[in-house]
């Protein structure tokens, strides 16, 4: 629609082409490389369930600072649910001030979002 068509170009203007934030080639290879390494969600494995990841995640948003960026050691793997219900919403108080860094790793347990399955130990 042209709503949705205004909404993205306004978008990349505001934060420029996904190459243009590191996200290209190099990055691609990076992702994909670290995704072999690690192919299920550490997020939920951490919370007794098993997921694909699919998204290679900072656990310090880097705010284009190439140094953070390319820091592998900073990167956790994750699905897109753990990410947009769990990450995201950590990352955003964070950014606020109301969040440390340990919270943004995401392989722990996490009960408030995991509630225990049938037989499971809470």
């Amino acid at each position: 629609t042209v709503a949705t068509r205004d909404k993205q170009r306004a978008d990349l203007e505001r934060r420029g082409t996904a190459a243009s934030r590191g996200y290209g080639h190099r990055w691609q290879v990076a992702r994909l490389g670290y995704l072999r390494r690690h192919p299920l969600c550490v997020c939920c494995l951490a919370n007794n369930r098993v997921a694909a990841a699919n998204l290679v995640d900072h656990v310090v948003p880097h705010g284009g600072d190439m140094a953070i960026f390319w820091r592998s050691e900073d990167w956790q793997a994750l699905c897109t649910d753990c990410h947009q219900r769990i990450k995201q919403p950590i990352e955003l108080r964070f950014k606020a001030g109301s969040a440390t860094v340990a919270e943004l790793r995401l392989d722990r347990r996490l009960p408030a979002y995991f509630p225990p399955l049938d037989g499971e130990l809470a």
